[in-house]
């Protein structure tokens, strides 16, 4: 996905929950729905859940049930993913961290220009 002329609330949301979803794992805190709208609270529970849902094939998103849950999902980058057990081939996650890093981009030049 070429995100470098897309602009609006959809590559927004998505660069939020990118952002939430670093600050979370970097923590070791599990990236859920509920945490990362409270990491990210200007964000519509909405905005979020079309993200997710839209990520796993943009930025090659993973997603499982959270353990000791019955359908909690967690969310989890392709670059932090081998940290979780998850194996990845290196372009599978060299794809996810491109575009990760455009999302955040977007993001940060958006908010200087706010």
């Amino acid at each position: 996905m070429r995100y470098e002329n897309r602009t609006g609330r959809k590559p927004l949301a998505k660069a939020r929950v990118i952002r939430a979803l670093r600050a979370l794992q970097t923590q070791g805190i599990p990236a859920t729905l509920g945490t990362i709208l409270k990491r990210e609270p200007g964000l519509a529970k909405s905005s979020a859940l079309q993200a997710l849902a839209q990520l796993p094939s943009e930025a090659n998103l993973q997603v499982r049930i959270l353990a000791g849950t019955s359908s909690t999902r967690q969310y989890i980058l392709a670059t932090t993913a081998q940290h979780h057990g998850i194996k990845l081939d290196s372009d599978t996650i060299r794809a996810g961290a491109r575009a990760e890093n455009t999302l955040l981009i977007l993001l940060g030049d958006w908010e200087a220009k706010r």
